[in-house]
């Protein structure tokens, strides 16, 4: 049985460059609001704060003195919730967060994605993932062989997802680094039901009535 190492700071270097980035490309105007969906021992985000300014909060079910802890899920999922930047860094499958998160995000945002290792046991598949793969038959037992394929190619169709709930990704980026797991930095905002405010209406085209 192959097992996935946990560790928590593994690939520093690549995740804070990737958090970076997409702080400085959208974030720099005010404080963002950063809410660490998976704190672990909180290097990521106490590196990145000493020097760039947020208000932070984070959540993890390990527990630690004067943490919440909590599975982060539903914390995504609560009426209300609202943050500047959404850290999902999992150790396997982020997915079920990212659906939890796109059903219910109403504000512009930037999400970071960490998608571990696909392991051989299918792990990081869940149903909900399978289903949305085209995969309707989760009832039944599928071969891991199947799963691993449906986990490899799963990515675009999470992305097409947040689309069905109002959103649009404006920019997708993958951190380069050595490995297998994933790193990857979304900027999402809700889709406009109509023209840019300040576009040009359009015109009506008078009617010609015949005399």
């Amino acid at each position: 049985m192959t097992n996935q190492a946990k560790t928590d700071n593994a690939n520093l270097p690549a995740k804070l460059a990737l958090r970076r980035y997409f702080l400085n490309k959208y974030h720099t105007s005010q404080k963002p609001l950063v809410f660490d969906a998976c704190q672990g021992e909180g290097v990521l985000w106490e590196t990145i704060r000493r020097s760039f300014k947020c208000n932070y909060w984070g959540v993890d079910i390990k527990p630690k003195p004067g943490r919440l802890r909590v599975e982060s899920s539903r914390m995504l999922a609560a009426p209300g919730f609202a943050a500047d930047v959404i850290d999902i860094d999992t150790y396997g499958s982020p997915w079920r967060h990212w659906l939890a998160l796109i059903k219910n995000l109403k504000n512009p945002a930037t999400v970071f994605l960490t998608w571990g290792q696909i392991m051989m046991g299918g792990g990081n598949a869940p149903d909900e993932v399978l289903e949305i793969s085209g995969a309707v038959f989760t009832r039944l037992k599928i071969p891991n062989y199947l799963k691993v394929k449906i986990s490899e190619r799963i990515l675009p169709y999470m992305f097409c997802e947040a689309e069905k709930y109002g959103l649009k990704i404006i920019e997708a980026v993958k951190a380069r680094h050595r490995g297998s797991a994933q790193y990857i930095g979304l900027r999402i905002e809700p889709a406009q039901s109509g023209p840019p405010s300040g576009s040009p209406k359009k015109k009506k085209a008078k009617k010609r009535v015949k005399q």
